[in-house]
């Protein structure tokens, strides 16, 4: 399935060539995927306030959705969920090459100065600074 491949952090062009489909067709598909995991998401937060016995299971359904959602949002791995959440400028690409140079969550990245990101990641100096600019 190309949904999977993408989650996997193949490049969009390879799973394109691959399942023979154009890029406004994965788009659609990426977007009604995603739009069906808002609603799981949704059912089972509104399920879970509404005091039925499956509140942890709902719960823990809701937030299982929600980082399934960012993941096929910016097609990423869960371990890159973290980075691309909580650091502004980061989406798939950049989130890898923070992973690859041994960031592995925002916490870290944010303790770092731009210059010594700069010179782990290969990032430019001004979009470290962008990424580590106070929130």
């Amino acid at each position: 399935m190309p949904e999977c491949k993408y989650l996997s952090v193949e490049p969009i062009e390879v799973i394109l060539d691959r399942y023979h489909i154009m890029a406004g067709d994965f788009s659609t598909v990426r977007d009604n995927v995603e739009r069906i995991i808002v609603f799981i998401g949704r059912i089972a937060r509104d399920l879970s306030t509404n005091g039925i016995d499956l509140q942890e299971k709902l719960i823990k359904i809701t937030e299982m959705a929600e980082t399934l959602r960012i993941r096929i949002h910016y097609g990423i791995r869960e371990e890159l969920s973290d980075l691309v959440q909580r650091l502004d400028d980061v989406a798939r690409v950049r989130a890898r090459i923070l992973y690859k140079a041994g960031y592995r969550t925002a916490s870290q990245v944010k303790k770092e100065d731009p210059y010594t990101l700069n010179k782990k990641t290969g990032l430019g100096i001004n979009l470290c600074k962008r990424i580590l600019k106070e929130q």
